[in-house]
């Protein structure tokens, strides 16, 4: 799926007054405080400033009379294929044997993967995530969950305590969507509200600290041990039952 313009817009404008505030190019900002090395050019996780196709996308926005008409049709030709499939997966790291939650709502057939009637569904996903985390990495020590989305109720309803209880503000991860996604709907399309606080926010901004502060939801991390979660989560079947909220 690919983000309306207006999104790739916001965060333009975002990258380039934290340049301005950081003292540092745009090109720059625009690779440390965006999605697009991803979303735009449908790269990985390196971050890599010398990459060719992350260069031709500057090199085409330096050229741009309308940059944001070139971002979004970028976007359109380097979309990454995305399959259904499980929207509560995991990512594994072994440098601190840690077992990261991901959210893929793309993945989503119907555009509400968080809706009640999905309850059901999304737990299992959860319970299936940490049986084959501790199957896969038996040498797994914690759980964790970095994202906007534990501000949601809907969103936190799918974990079992024992896992929220560590929640606590974080700063923001401004090259994915665990910060971003806020501000697009089950459709990819701007939320208009959430937009116009932060673009208020971005205008007032003297800091870059400010910066990171602007974000109406800010990102809520936690961490737990992975065999207490599957305790509990053995204990109370988690997703063997209803949907029902």
């Amino acid at each position: 799926m690919v983000p309306d313009r207006s999104f790739l817009a916001l965060q333009r404008r975002f990258a380039e007054r934290w340049a301005a505030l950081a003292g540092i190019p745009d090109e720059s900002a625009y690779l440390e405080c965006t999605t697009w090395y991803r979303q735009v050019c449908g790269l990985g996780r390196d971050f890599d400033a010398h990459d060719a196709t992350w260069r031709a996308l500057l090199a085409a926005l330096g050229a741009a009379v309308d940059p944001d008409a070139v971002l979004h049709a970028w976007a359109v030709d380097h979309e990454r294929p995305m399959d259904h499939g499980p929207v509560i997966d995991f990512v594994w790291s072994p440098d601190d044997r840690t077992v990261r939650l991901n959210f893929l709502g793309e993945r989503s057939g119907d555009g509400s993967p968080l809706a009640a009637r999905h309850v059901g569904e999304r737990r299992r996903e959860v319970a299936g995530v940490v049986r084959r985390a501790t199957a896969d990495h038996p040498d797994a020590e914690w759980l964790r969950g970095r994202s906007w989305l534990y501000n949601l109720e809907a969103y936190r309803r799918l974990f079992p305590e024992v896992f929220l209880a560590g929640l606590a503000p974080s700063e923001p991860d401004l090259q994915f969507l665990a910060t971003w996604g806020q501000f697009l709907d089950s459709r990819w399309r701007l939320k208009a509200d959430l937009a116009a606080a932060l673009e208020e926010r971005i205008r007032r901004a003297v800091t870059t600290d400010d910066l990171e502060r602007a974000f109406p939801l800010p990102v809520l991390e936690t961490r737990a041990r992975l065999a207490t979660v599957r305790q509990a989560l053995d204990a109370m079947a988690w997703g063997a039952g209803s949907s029902r909220a």
